[in-house]
């Protein structure tokens, strides 16, 4: 490998490695290893400074030497930055020639996109002030949803068959998940059916099968 030295005064240290890492003792296969030191120090690189890999089969770690995908990134808190003057984005590649989806952070608006076909059509939109479109990249309120022929939001609930699954609206929720006061509520019910529910938690209307 190449090792890189910085003069401290008293003598070289070796601040910075770059080189090949023999793990195949067969057929003699190996990774390239990166090491830093960027500590203001007297002491030598060593190892445990490694940063960066890319091992005999491909895959880049970085802060991971073992890294189990194309690109493996371990840290206390990691980052990827992806930046650019207008628009950053990410795109998914299905055949290496056509993108198939894309995520974008529109710049100077702060919006989040997600799209996806070649023609980028919009399928979800999260404006800088928190609100949520699907289908309409312009929400006018919390979550708005679109369709072009049939708008539906299902929801389910798994597992056995009994209980019940709803909107439940609520007030006073403060910062936090699962607080506040039920106001109203829409409940399927699998036992009495659909339900209407205010003044709190309180049915109101029942709507069976029958």
């Amino acid at each position: 490998g190449i090792l890189f030295s910085a003069y401290n005064g008293s003598g070289n240290k070796g601040k910075g490695w770059f080189g090949f890492e023999r793990t195949d003792a067969g057929n003699g296969g190996g990774d390239f290893v990166f090491l830093l030191d960027s500590a203001s120090d007297h002491n030598d690189i060593a190892t445990t400074d490694e940063v960066m890999r890319i091992t005999a089969t491909g895959n880049v770690g970085i802060g991971n030497s073992s890294p189990a995908a194309l690109l493996d990134i371990k840290a206390n808190s990691p980052k990827l930055r992806i930046g650019q003057s207008t628009t950053a984005c990410l795109d998914i590649w299905h055949d290496y020639s056509t993108a198939d989806n894309y995520f974008d952070s529109n710049y100077p608006s702060g919006d989040i996109i997600f799209r996806t076909t070649a023609s980028l059509v919009d399928r979800l939109h999260i404006l800088s002030g928190g609100s949520v479109g699907i289908g309409t990249s312009a929400p006018t309120s919390d979550l708005e949803v679109w369709g072009t022929t049939n708008s539906t939001l299902s929801i389910n609930r798994g597992g056995a068959s009994s209980g019940e699954s709803g909107l439940f609206f609520k007030t006073d929720g403060g910062g936090s998940l699962g607080t506040g006061t039920i106001t109203g509520a829409i409940v399927g019910n699998y036992d009495t059916g659909m339900q209407l529910r205010a003044g709190g938690n309180t049915t109101r209307m029942t709507i069976t099968s029958a």
